[in-house]
């Protein structure tokens, strides 16, 4: 994914929330259930909520396992996760949560602890 001006600043409140009622912003990290390919990525995988051209995605980040793909390898649009109906005919979007995915809004020093010890692995070790 090529790097451009993000439209939408990071803090910015999307109006929606994630599985416990949380309202997504844009930067947040999300925590996501791996509906494939387990063996490689573990359970489940974390992405980052970011802006291509005016729409928020949600951008690869890492996985439980290890890092499986480069960051941005890998996204899909935020509204995807959500029962369009559902969110078409809402009176206040934030009251909708994910009908099938779980998503869950990470504490943003725990996610980026948990990717900077990924990538090196050998950080936390104390001789």
């Amino acid at each position: 994914m090529t790097k451009q001006n993000q439209l939408i600043p990071d803090g910015t409140p999307l109006r929606i929330s994630d599985s416990n009622g949380i309202e997504i912003k844009m930067g947040d990290y999300i925590k996501r259930d791996v509906t494939g390919n387990n063996e490689i990525h573990g359970t489940w995988s974390i992405q980052k909520v970011k802006c291509q051209g005016p729409f928020p995605i949600l951008s690869y980040v890492t996985s439980e396992k290890k890092k499986v793909f480069p960051a941005d390898y890998s996204a899909c649009f935020l509204s995807d996760m959500y029962d369009h109906k559902h969110t078409l005919f809402a009176l206040d979007t934030r009251d909708i949560s994910p009908p099938d995915d779980d998503l869950y809004v990470m504490d943003k020093d725990e996610a980026e602890a948990f990717i900077a010890a990924q990538e090196n692995p050998y950080s936390e070790v104390e001789d």
